[in-house]
């Protein structure tokens, strides 16, 4: 019902007085309610493409009895009805879609109704267009495409290359004119900002050879991903597991895990402390540990584990210290393969031995050394680590079956750079981290975690703390001193995970390790296998290897373009263009015209190409 408010006339500011009529029909009206409550509204899933309602199948549904008498009725096929039997009684037979009054009765099936995943973009005016736009009139131009395994100084990712953009084609589509920046006379984030708008991580884009004369294998229209765009990943620290390869046989010792309860401390002058001490819940915190001292106490009668070689995990025979740019400034020991004695040599104590083992060369280059470099440095670089040489997708998962097409699809996890320094231990642990790992960037946070599922296991690793009995660290030698009952050899401590959510883990067992910790000694509790806990996203092929990498920023672009079978004839002396996805169709159809305006290629009749009024 309208509203009537009747006022005296005035023309009076101070009385302001007038009639006025208000009706309330008005505020269900679209113009009314939408400039006021709802709101203008657009919904759409992804940019410059319209995307309609997507849905999933049903499935079979509930099936029912007809009676005797009835139709046998119709099944629901989505928002639709068809006609539908499954069998009949007394052995009577009809046709698909009949409906026999008066014969014996049957089954009725329907399917449970499609599921809608996305109740499709807002419809615009303009028809189905896309809703949201964000185009873009730029080409890049790269004249370095260096493949994934070709060169030694960079990490190692199979089937992918490094692209690095030298110059930028900025084309106004009006007029066409066109403008060609170059990185060596442009400020260096002005430049990157076009790459990072344009070629975001996990956005498409095409690749078209300047020189056409050169043969090639490239896929087509927007084919390759940008795995990553902030530059080269320079190798730092490389690792493979060899199986022929010695030290700690009984358990794996290398772990990409998360959650977990941490137990600290649970010996005390050799005796294992009953209750353990409360566990500190790890959280959802990603921890990739590189070593292991697999110690275990002993009980009853039996000694437990003393320090030695064949206590360590895993070898680091096959591992290399890499020299760079970055480790040239903070590490002064010797570049290449790390030293693994096969013998203790001339070690007196247990912290020689610990000091001339492989792990106790890596642990202080990676947990000492390049945190502390990376943690005073995090403005300039960033520490990456990549497993199994770019080949397991870890954005893979069983309920997500689509790649995500960035870092974690090519196995690489950005190092946190806040993490503080690893717990250090004293004299007699050669001032080493007691536990060797390091924390990955990313809490509960899907961009930087693995995707994968996890199975349980408990590890732990010991430390070398010194002994008050024995008054320090503790002499090297087979017939060191036990404790009686549940005992370790003095001047020993252990760390204990539990429950800790492992992705993949590896070393002298491979793929599937074993459950827990135990020792060989512990007889039928001991080598009992995980693979009834894991799923395929836990397994990789070939052998455990992982790469520690510098972020050496640059106009660089990863992608999954494999330059021996795509380009086995290089790129030439011209180079390649990089056409983004949201290129704009114009552009897109005129690569060479636009190249010949910016004078990359020469102008020719038989090239021009005729241009489109349209620019959209």
């Amino acid at each position: 019902m309208p509203l009537y408010i009747q006022q005296q006339p005035s023309k009076s500011l101070a009385d302001r007085l007038f009639t006025a009529e208000f009706d309330d029909a008005l505020v269900d009206q679209i113009h009314w309610k939408n400039s006021r409550y709802d709101g203008c509204k657009v919904r759409t899933k992804e940019i410059n493409k319209y995307t309609p309602q997507q849905t999933t199948p049903g499935g079979i549904g509930v099936s029912s009895i007809v009676q005797r008498g009835l139709s046998l009725g119709e099944m629901i096929i989505g928002n639709t009805s068809t006609p539908f039997v499954i069998g009949v009684g007394e052995d009577q037979e009809i046709e698909h879609g009949a409906s026999p009054l008066g014969m014996p009765g049957g089954f009725q099936v329907g399917l449970y109704p499609d599921k809608i995943d996305y109740i499709g973009d807002t419809i615009n005016p303009s028809g189905l267009n896309a809703n949201l736009k964000n185009e873009t009139t730029t080409l890049y131009i790269s004249n370095t495409v260096i493949g994934g395994t070709e060169d030694p100084q960079f990490t190692k990712i199979q089937n992918h290359s490094y692209i690095n953009i030298h110059q930028i084609l900025l084309i106004n589509p009006v007029t066409d004119e066109v403008q060609l920046i170059d990185k060596q006379t442009e400020n260096f984030d002005s430049f990157h900002t076009f790459i990072t708008n344009d070629l975001p991580t996990q956005n498409s884009f095409s690749i078209k050879l300047i020189d056409e004369s050169i043969a090639n294998n490239l896929k087509g229209a927007n084919a390759y991903k940008v795995k990553m765009n902030k530059g080269f990943l320079l190798k730092t620290f490389d690792y493979t597991f060899h199986p022929s390869d010695r030290h700690l046989t009984e358990n794996n010792s290398i772990y990409l895990y998360k959650k977990g309860s941490t137990q600290s401390n649970t010996f005390e002058e050799g005796i294992s402390l009953v209750p353990p001490p409360i566990g500190v819940d790890n959280r959802e915190i990603v921890r990739f540990r590189y070593g292991t001292v697999e110690m275990i106490g002993g009980g009853g009668l039996g000694e437990g584990h003393g320090f030695a070689l064949d206590r360590i995990g895993p070898s680091f025979e096959s591992a290399s210290i890499i020299e760079n740019k970055f480790t040239q400034i903070y590490y002064t020991g010797s570049y290449g393969t790390i030293n693994e004695p096969s013998q203790p040599g001339t070690a007196t104590s247990n912290e020689d031995v610990l000091k001339s083992s492989g792990l106790g060369s890596a642990s202080k280059f990676i947990g000492i050394q390049t945190l502390d470099y990376l943690r005073a440095n995090q403005e300039d670089t960033e520490l990456h680590l990549t497993l199994f040489s770019g080949v397991k997708d870890f954005s893979l998962s069983e309920t997500n079956t689509s790649s995500a097409h960035d870092e974690r699809s090519i196995g690489t996890f950005e190092v946190d750079s806040n993490q503080t320094q690893l717990d250090i231990g004293g004299p007699c642990n050669d001032y080493l981290p007691k536990t060797h790992e390091i924390r990955l960037k990313g809490i509960n946070d899907n961009r930087f975690e693995p995707l994968g599922e996890t199975f349980l296991d408990d590890f732990q690793t010991a430390y070398i703390t010194g002994s008050t009995t024995l008054g320090g660290c503790v002499p090297y030698g087979t017939n060191q001193p036990f404790q009686v009952g549940n005992k370790l050899q003095l001047g020993i401590n252990i760390d204990k995970v539990t429950t800790a959510s492992v992705f993949v883990q590896g070393g002298h067992i491979g793929v599937v390790g074993y459950k827990n910790v135990q020792s060989a000694s512990a007889g039928i509790s001991y080598g009992q296998s995980l693979s009834s806990s894991m799923s395929a996203s836990n397994y990789y092929s070939g052998s455990f290897d992982y790469q520690l990498s510098f972020l050496d920023k640059d106009h660089t672009l990863i992608t999954n373009l494999n330059k021996d079978a795509e380009l086995f004839n290089g790129i030439g002396t011209k180079g390649i263009v990089i056409i983004p996805k949201d290129t704009i169709p114009k552009i897109k159809n005129n690569i060479n015209f636009y190249l010949q305006q910016a004078g990359i290629i020469p102008s020719s009749p038989n090239t021009q190409v005729q241009l489109s009024d349209d620019i959209n």
